[in-house]
């Protein structure tokens, strides 16, 4: 069997892949029949061999395949896949004892190799969920988790922390505690809201970067509703901005990448979200969204501009491609 997990929605697709592991039986074999591969650096003969071992003392054997269709996605046709052309005929030959598995993120619609995968095996795209999707689904997972939770509370919380579902289970699990079991109230929703301002901050910025304003407006919308200001807020995007210059410059001086930590003075999820951040964008375009901070900051500052109407238009011409 060949199935294909692509999209944003990183979280669903890594619960996918564990469901898929569980599914290996007998238990204590599981380790010994489930190979993970690396795609980018993976060769044709290689894969050949990963999906041609039989499992051992097994019914089936798993093998995960990581970013390997993203190299794809400059060809056009089967005909310029170059060395791996070849693998059409390897990947419909696979055993039936093998399930293959690729774990993608967002991949180009002309991808040659997506396009053949549709055919053979089974694809699922799992895209971020939309702002009116995320409710529903925070009732869902709380439900399915054992937990209860009441409509206003888990549209607070999906407002507030956004389309990051690993996000949204991890504060449902906190808050299932901090009531002592009960039911999650929109009360105890808005003393933990205070805690993800910061990874707030991060998805205005990630949207931003993506040039998705209208989505970058509504979370900064979330967080003045929580008792942010727009300076605040402001401050907070310029900050990451100075990182993500930095990382940058750190990254053309080729510094070792364990040391950013320590030149960025930033650790755990901070230092994790600022590195994925810098590979999405360039420094050029950092450089003129600081400059582009900086003059609403003194329109600001000259009274030509109110404090919430600047933050929007930063936000609208910072997102511009």
């Amino acid at each position: 069997m060949i199935r294909l997990l692509y999209g944003k929605d990183e979280f669903t697709i890594s619960e996918k892949v564990i469901a898929m592991r569980d599914q290996i039986h007998p238990e204590e074999m599981r380790e010994f029949n489930t190979m993970t591969y690396e795609g980018m650096d993976l060769t044709r003969p290689e894969l050949v061999n990963a999906i041609s071992v039989v499992p051992f003392m097994a019914d089936t054997r798993l093998v995960i395949v990581k970013d390997f269709l993203k190299k794809f996605d400059r060809y056009s046709g089967t005909d310029s896949l170059g060395d791996w052309k070849g693998i059409v005929d390897d990947l419909e030959s696979i055993s039936t004892t093998t399930q293959l598995l690729f774990v993608e993120q967002d991949l180009s619609n002309r991808n040659p190799m997506l396009r053949f995968l549709k055919k053979i095996g089974n694809v699922e795209y799992h895209p971020l969920l939309k702002f009116r999707e995320l409710t529903q689904w925070t009732l869902d997972r709380a439900s399915t988790e054992g937990m209860s939770i009441n409509f206003d509370a888990a549209r607070y919380l999906a407002d507030a922390v956004g389309p990051d579902l690993r996000l949204i289970d991890s504060e449902l699990k906190k808050l299932h505690l901090y009531n002592d079991f009960g039911v999650i109230t929109i009360d105890s929703v808005r003393d933990m809201v205070a805690q993800v301002r910061e990874q707030s901050v991060f998805k205005v910025v990630d949207f931003v970067i993506e040039g998705r304003s209208k989505d970058a407006i509504i979370v900064a919308s979330q967080l003045l509703e929580s008792g942010s200001s727009p300076s605040m807020i402001t401050r907070m995007i310029e900050r990451q901005v100075r990182f993500l210059l930095v990382a940058k410059d750190l990254k053309s001086r080729d510094i070792p990448v364990s040391e950013f930590g320590k030149r960025l003075s930033l650790s755990g999820y901070p230092l994790t979200k600022t590195l994925d951040m810098e590979k999405n964008i360039s420094m050029d375009r950092l450089r003129l969204m600081h400059d582009l901070i900086l003059s609403m900051d003194l329109k600001v500052r000259d009274g030509v501009l109110l404090e919430h109407l600047a933050l929007d238009f930063l936000i609208a011409q910072l997102s511009g491609k």
